[in-house]
C-alpha cells in the first residue's frame, strides 16, 4: 500500500510482528530455533528474552539462503555504486499474545 511517506507493508500474519535488525559485525544466525553469533559476539540478553518468552517466535524475514541475499546485496551495490545493508541480519518475531505484544 502507498502513502504519502512511503510504502507500508502490509504483513498476511494476524499475529503481532516485530522485524528486528542486527547489525552486520553481529553476525546473527539463525540454526533451526538457536539465534547464534558467527563473530562470537555477546548476544546472551536477547536470546534471553527470546528464552524466556515461550509464545515469540524467531524466524528469517527473506527466504533465499544466506548466499542468495549476499549475491543479491552485491549485485546492487555494484550497480548503483550504494552501499546497502546486509540482508541476512533481517528476523521476524512473531509474538502469539496480543497483550504480551504490546509490552514486550
Amino acid at each position: 500500500m502507498n502513502n504519502e511517506n512511503g510504502i507500508l507493508l502490509e504483513l498476511p500474519s494476524q499475529t503481532p510482528q516485530i522485524i528486528v535488525k542486527f547489525k552486520s559485525n553481529v553476525g546473527a544466525r539463525l540454526k533451526g530455533a538457536q539465534l547464534t553469533s558467527s563473530n562470537n559476539m555477546d548476544i546472551s540478553n536477547f536470546t534471553a528474552l527470546l528464552t524466556k518468552n515461550k509464545k515469540v517466535t524467531m524466524t528469517r524475514l527473506f527466504d533465499q539462503t544466506e548466499q542468495e541475499l549476499e549475491l543479491d546485496v552485491s549485485s546492487v551495490r555494484q550497480s548503483s555504486g550504494q552501499e546497502i545493508s546486509e540482508l541476512s541480519g533481517y528476523y521476524i518475531l512473531s509474538i502469539e499474545d496480543e497483550a504480551k505484544a504490546k509490552t514486550f
